[in-house]
């Protein structure tokens, strides 16, 4: 059975996080280990607080995984601070890790911070961490606010860097060898469209579209899509092949969470047909 290794925070309502990662690998077929890196307090109301594993427990964790198994792809999710990108980037790079999913998630959906110090913690992975992965998945803002980072960290003439096209030509020169999938789930419209930019030796960008799901429970989006790309990357498929099939996962999921009446609103996907 492939095996995922997800490294990410514990989300305790269980739609995001860690827990929706385990879910998404068990519909796809695939054994999910975990390295938690923080643990979080939230609900459908909000994050009510954020706590980070420390650096000895995450570093003992992602140990204990690698003398036991070889992942076939990693999905990396919230990252809490500093010490945790230098801990990861060193583990991965030291283990020759390859088909890394990473998720830039900093802020959840209700606006809180997941980073003990956002800027400086999403720099230095910029930095070290994000040039280790095969394809990064932010949403437009999240890529937005990534591009102008890289233009910071440059010493560039700073602007706002606004679209999709804008944005992956600022990254891609900072990330010439990782692939960008800008997520279109903040657009209007009835398609939601996923852009994808490969590596900078490519010109084309590719559009993966489906029809938007209206729901009022989307709690976990970006982190099944994430885990669900690495779940395709896991078992052989292309990185084309493995966007394809982690989007038409989620527009699914997003469809059946509609009837899961857990909570009134921001409630999880429904993973399991």
């Amino acid at each position: 059975m492939p095996v995922v290794v997800s490294i990410a925070g514990s989300d305790n309502s269980g739609g995001a996080g860690i827990q929706a990662d385990i879910k998404t690998c068990d519909a796809m077929r695939c054994y999910a280990a975990t390295v938690v890196t923080a643990v979080t307090a939230q609900s459908y109301r909000g994050v009510e607080g954020v706590e980070y594993v420390g650096d000895e427990m995450l570093r003992l964790q992602l140990k204990t995984i690698f003398e036991a198994m070889t992942p076939d792809a990693i999905k990396i999710g919230m990252i809490p601070c500093e010490s945790a990108v230098d801990i990861i980037s060193e583990v991965l790079a030291g283990n020759s890790c390859r088909r890394i999913v990473i998720d830039p998630v900093a802020v959840s959906t209700t606006g809180h911070s997941l980073s003990g110090n956002r800027e400086e913690t999403i720099a230095h992975a910029l930095e070290r961490l994000y040039p280790l992965a095969e394809l990064i998945t932010p949403n437009l803002p999240e890529a937005e606010y990534l591009s102008w980072l890289s233009a910071v960290r440059n010493k560039e003439d700073i602007t706002l860097f606004r679209g999709a096209e804008e944005c992956a030509k600022q990254l891609r020169r900072y990330l010439p060898s990782t692939s960008i999938l800008i997520k279109g789930g903040h657009c209007e419209g009835l398609v939601v469209t996923d852009r994808l930019y490969e590596t900078a030796t490519s010109d084309k960008a590719l559009d993966f579209s489906a029809m938007r799901i209206k729901t009022l429970h989307s709690h976990g989006t970006g982190c099944t899509l994430s885990t669900a790309i690495a779940c395709g990357l896991a078992k052989g498929n292309t990185l084309r092949k493995s966007i394809e099939d982690g989007k038409a996962f989620v527009t699914s999921a997003l469809a059946r969470g509609r009837d899961l009446n857990i909570v009134p609103t921001g409630g999880p996907l429904g993973f399991f047909e």
